[in-house]
C-alpha cells in the first residue's frame, strides 16, 4: 500500500516537472525570435530591412471631435424639444422608466427633450423615431430594438382602462 502511494507521488511529481519544463520552453520560444536571441517585437533599424518603417501615429484632436459630437447632440435635442412643444402637451407626465428599454438616464434625456408621457412615445412617427434617435446619440437603436412605441401604447391603454 505504501509502495503504491510512493509510486503515485513520484509519477505526479515527474508529470508536473515535465509539464513545467514543456511550458517554460514553449513560452520562451514565443517570447524570442526564431534565432532565440531577442524578443519578437524588436525592429531592425537598417534601411535594407524587410520591416516597414515605423512612423508616428496621426495626431487626432479628441477634444474637437467630442465638442463636435456634443454640438450635434445638443442641436438634435433642441430639434426634438421644438417639435414636442409644437404638439399638444399631455395632461400629465408619466414615469417613462416603465417603458421597456428606458432606464433612468434615457428617461432624463427624454424629459429634457420634452417627451414626458406614454402618449407622446406611442404617437411617435418614423420621423420622430429618427429625430429622437439622433438626439440619443449612441443609444439611437434602442427605440426600435426595445420597441418603445408598442410598450408605451400598451402602458397608455392600461392607464386609460384603469381610469375608466
Amino acid at each position: 500500500m505504501i509502495y503504491t502511494m510512493i509510486e503515485i507521488v513520484l509519477f505526479i511529481g515527474l508529470g508536473a516537472t515535465l509539464g513545467f519544463l514543456a511550458g517554460w520552453f514553449l513560452q520562451r520560444s514565443r517570447r524570442f525570435g526564431s534565432d532565440g536571441w531577442g524578443p519578437l517585437h524588436r525592429f531592425p533599424t537598417s534601411p535594407n530591412s524587410h520591416y516597414p518603417p515605423i512612423t508616428a501615429p496621426e495626431q487626432v484632436d479628441l477634444g474637437a471631435i467630442e465638442a463636435e459630437e456634443h454640438a450635434t447632440l445638443k442641436a438634435a435635442r433642441a430639434a426634438v424639444l421644438e417639435r414636442m412643444q409644437r404638439r399638444a402637451l399631455p395632461a400629465s407626465s408619466d414615469d417613462l422608466t416603465q417603458v421597456r428599454g428606458i432606464g433612468p438616464v434615457i428617461s432624463n434625456l427624454l424629459y429634457e427633450m420634452g417627451v414626458t408621457s406614454f402618449e407622446q412615445i406611442a404617437a411617435f412617427t418614423e420621423e420622430d423615431i429618427e429625430l429622437v434617435g439622433a438626439a440619443l446619440g449612441s443609444l439611437a437603436g434602442r427605440i426600435r430594438r426595445d420597441n418603445w412605441v408598442e410598450s408605451a401604447r400598451q402602458l397608455e391603454e392600461a392607464r386609460q382602462s384603469s381610469e375608466a
